[in-house]
């Protein structure tokens, strides 16, 4: 059974529960995919989570990730690998607030 899980982007990241620490960002996998689509790995472990961008708000939505094989060592690597989404996100403007992009102004003909 799939499942999807809508989280807003303006939400700040998200801590360690306990102050433990997580897993190592740089044993992820981060990859853009058609322009829509970050893909977020961690292979040893078996784990795979995409978040699509939402077009019309900047929200991102993780598919796939209520499964019934999903435990504790899961929701730790999915706290891990939303953080890694939403950096990736910010960094390409996909959770810029469509309102507030505007079209220049154009130039009055004198």
């Amino acid at each position: 059974m799939g499942g999807q899980l809508l989280v807003s982007c303006d939400q700040a990241s998200l801590p360690s529960a306990n102050g433990a620490s997580m897993s190592d960002p740089t044993d992820f996998t981060v990859k853009v995919r058609g322009g829509r689509d970050l893909i977020i790995s961690k292979p040893e472990d078996g784990f795979e989570v995409t978040y699509r961008r939402e077009v019309y708000y900047p929200m991102l939505i993780a598919s796939d990730v209520l499964r019934n094989d999903f435990d504790e060592s899961k929701v730790k690597l999915l706290t891990e690998a939303w953080k890694l989404a939403l950096s990736k996100a910010k960094s390409l403007g996909w959770l810029d607030d469509p309102r507030k992009k505007r079209e220049p102004a154009l130039a009055k003909p004198r």
